[in-house]
């Protein structure tokens, strides 16, 4: 796509989430039904079958809202990060009010679920809002999402921001490890997680952590942080699995592109290790890319 299809493409989704599908607080759903951009009902999924994450649980055994809801709003922490880098992105372009008020109105949103969270469990955990509020699920991903969303918005936060910024990776980090990198027995739904494993940890999993411990580490000076960076790092000494000549997939999207170039500027010394691991992951992911931006 030429440079004009895609603002053209971009302003296009932006006037859809607008006008459609945003929600309150401005939280951005994951799914809404393309005919009319309106969140599915019951209706829409009859015949569907059960998500393999129930592990032939139904969502009433597992304590979550039914399937329609449940999958509208499964990654909204994630899509209203991306809104929020998306709009910090259009705001350095344009330096129209308009587009700075967006950010900062996304920016709010991910607040909001940071304290539903908060306010629902305990300060750090990231909940999924079902429905738009809170519930006993989380996950990485949306972590890393939220993670690189603050981090577009970084350079244009007020002091006010910065300091909301701080406080909510101090809280990430410890709620990371007070649960030692995992999520809470039926915090996903019926899967069951081992211990982390220290010495057989693989990058796809330690580069969501990581920032958020650099980032509590700066913003508090206490070296426990740095400590789990450097632990999480040893961790990952066995890992060849991301390198520039192998190709490998963990079903880690593209966060193996997006989290490295985050890296770089958090941590420059170790650039040649980005650098393999994000080389590694366009050898698998290039081939896919179409002609106009999207994926198989």
């Amino acid at each position: 796509m030429t440079a004009a299809q895609l603002e053209q493409k971009a302003l296009r989704l932006q006037a859809i989430i607008e006008e459609h599908t945003l929600q309150a607080h401005g939280m951005v759903p994951t799914l809404v039904r393309r005919d009319d951009y309106q969140l599915p009902t019951a209706e829409d999924y009859v015949g569907m079958e059960p998500h393999r994450h129930l592990q032939g649980k139904s969502e009433a055994e597992l304590g979550l809202p039914p399937m329609h809801v449940w999958r509208a709003w499964e990654n909204t922490s994630a899509d209203t990060a991306f809104y929020l880098g998306a709009a910090s992105r259009k705001y350095r372009c344009t330096q129209d009010a308009a587009d700075l008020a967006v950010a900062r109105r996304t920016f709010r949103a991910l607040k909001h679920i940071y304290d539903i969270g908060a306010e629902f469990d305990e300060p750090g955990f990231l909940t999924k809002p079902y429905g738009g509020v809170a519930s006993t699920q989380t996950s990485g991903d949306q972590l890393q999402c939220v993670t690189m969303g603050l981090e577009a918005f970084r350079d244009l936060a007020d002091a006010d921001e910065a300091a909301i910024m701080d406080e909510m990776f101090v809280g990430f980090a410890d709620y990371l490890i007070r649960h030692q990198y995992r999520p809470k027995p039926g915090g996903y739904f019926a899967v069951t997680w081992g211990p982390w494993d220290w010495d057989n940890a693989g990058w796809g999993h330690v580069l969501i952590y990581v920032p958020v411990l650099l980032r509590a580490w700066q913003a508090t000076g206490e070296s426990r942080y740095r400590e789990q960076v450097d632990r999480l790092y040893h961790a990952c000494r066995n890992d060849t699995r991301y390198t520039s000549e192998r190709r490998y997939t963990f079903g880690c999207a593209h966060r193996m592109l997006y989290l490295p170039a985050l890296m770089m500027e958090l941590e420059p010394e170790r650039e040649a290790k980005w650098r393999e691991i994000m080389t590694g992951e366009f050898r698998t992911i290039g081939p896919g890319i179409l002609d106009d931006g999207t994926s198989y």
